[in-house]
């Protein structure tokens, strides 16, 4: 999870995903990226009494930068890696169904679902009157990746100001890996006028 003046959404994204802890055991690196505000102060907190949280902090890189200091820092006996951006949200339930798809056939390289998309400051997500449709899209908290593959795809070029993580599964596809293809939601995209696809500065 790469953190950049995150205050106020972190501690949401990191409850999305420790509201799961049934389901796996996690280890949860967060990279504050320089941020100027409380991001640091709020993981930090957390860290202190949960254990599965890990705060790497770096000076002001750029996201792709964060989210290679994220990779370098994976444990050695990570079974599976995901993304999650400090803005957005797990869904229910996203870990025990994702993760038993491996468990049911371990040729399964990647694991893909859907994307919701969503606006305002809920903490769990739209309410089911205001959902709009899922969709595919080139969203890197939507996708599920063994490490051996991870490591076929290369890191996230820290040359690309925005777009790193289309690049990153655009490449991720070359090295054409066992795709499970799912329409099931497993990431709340959170939409605000701070989103890196909305900012016209370089971060």
């Amino acid at each position: 999870m790469p953190a950049w003046n995150a205050s106020r959404h972190i501690r949401d994204a990191i409850g999305s995903i420790l509201a799961q802890r049934a389901a796996a055991r996690f280890d949860i690196v967060v990279v504050d990226d320089g941020s100027t505000d409380t991001t640091r102060e709020i993981v930090e907190e957390i860290s202190r009494s949960v254990p599965e949280v890990r705060l790497i902090g770096q000076a002001h890189k750029g996201a792709p930068s964060a989210r290679n200091a994220a990779l370098d820092a994976v444990a050695p006996d990570t079974d599976i890696v995901t993304f999650l951006d400090s803005d957005d949200l797990s869904p229910r339930g996203r870990f025990d169904r994702d993760l038993r798809t491996f468990a049911d056939d371990e040729a399964v390289d990647v694991h893909w679902g859907m994307t919701l998309c969503f606006a305002g400051d809920d903490s769990e997500g739209p309410a089911p009157e205001r959902r709009g449709s899922p969709e595919r899209r080139s969203q890197l908290g939507a996708v599920m990746i063994k490490p051996a593959a991870l490591r076929a795809i290369g890191r996230f070029d820290e040359t690309l100001p925005t777009g790193e993580d289309v690049d990153f599964l655009l490449r991720m596809l070359e090295t054409q890996p066992r795709l499970a293809l799912t329409a099931d939601v497993v990431i709340l995209y959170r939409r605000h006028l701070t989103n890196m696809t909305r900012d016209t500065r370089l971060v």
